[in-house]
């Protein structure tokens, strides 16, 4: 194998050409692998423009699966999963994400979600009262965490739980779950121990 476990330049281009790996724990998206083993990429949380040397011998390269989870597109927060068929592709790539309410190109290729996609992936989210204020300026339901998620209904706020929708609410402060999903709340506490 010539560099990072692939034969020659083409078996690189063709593992991962349009896919999202990571460089130094940053999400970056890479379009081409050139045959001097250079790489044009860009990093999802600046949309920067880069040719990276030599990188399929970095050990700052991460080609393993990159964490998925809820990721804001506009005003509402999509939860994205992994689709298990990875054909050709090391990184991901269009054909391997899936989300219940957005069209995965839009995900992959498009600038206004470079951003988004970055930080689920690196599992940032905003904290829960700048959450609260997003609903309050009209967002339908704004991530808080790889796995939960808040929806504005009426008066009501809701929270989400990846692709089984309602689990419970926010009242007063406090997260409640619904007797159906109490078994949730180890995951809850962990993932939100101030909520």
């Amino acid at each position: 194998m010539a560099k990072k476990d692939f034969y020659d330049v083409n078996h690189a281009n063709l593992r991962l050409s349009g896919t999202i790996v990571r460089l130094g724990g940053l999400p970056i998206y890479i379009s081409e692998v050139y045959d001097d083993w250079s790489v044009r990429a860009k990093y999802l949380l600046s949309y920067k423009d880069l040719r990276i040397p030599n990188l399929l011998n970095s050990e700052q390269l991460d080609i393993s699966p990159v964490p998925l989870g809820f990721c804001q597109m506009e005003e509402s927060a999509s939860y994205l999963m992994r689709i298990p068929r990875r054909r050709t592709k090391q990184g991901l790539s269009e054909d391997s994400i899936n989300s219940h309410d957005a069209p995965r190109n839009s995900i992959m290729e498009s600038k206004a979600y470079s951003q988004s996609l970055g930080n689920t992936i690196i599992n940032k989210y905003p904290p829960l009262k700048a959450a609260l204020k997003m609903l309050g300026k009209g967002f339908n339901s704004v991530g808080i965490a790889r796995n939960w998620a808040l929806y504005h209904q009426g008066t009501r706020i809701l929270l989400l739980y990846k692709y089984h929708g309602q689990v419970g609410e926010l009242a007063n402060g406090v997260f409640s779950l619904t007797e159906e999903y109490r078994y949730l709340q180890e995951s809850l506490d962990e993932e939100l121990p101030n909520g």
